[in-house]
């Protein structure tokens, strides 16, 4: 399912909340930390709020954010 910037950050919080429930139902020696939001994401959004990006940037940028995001996991 694709989210658009609006609903990003309510979609990280709640992907957070959701890998927290999960985690605490493993043994403590399978946990796993919670993975890092690439750097880059939060300067972005915000760039894209105050007018520092086009949309056709923030495309290509979320795009890119994407595979790398689809690659780690």
């Amino acid at each position: 399912r694709e989210y658009g910037t609006h609903s990003l950050q309510i979609h990280i919080k709640t992907c957070k909340k959701k890998w927290e429930i999960e985690q605490s139902k493993l043994p403590k020696r399978k946990r796993k930390a919670l993975p890092k939001a690439p750097q880059e994401l939060d300067r972005q959004l915000e760039a894209l709020k105050t007018g520092g990006l086009s949309a056709k940037e923030h495309a290509e940028l979320m795009e890119k954010h994407n595979q790398v995001a689809y690659a780690k996991w």
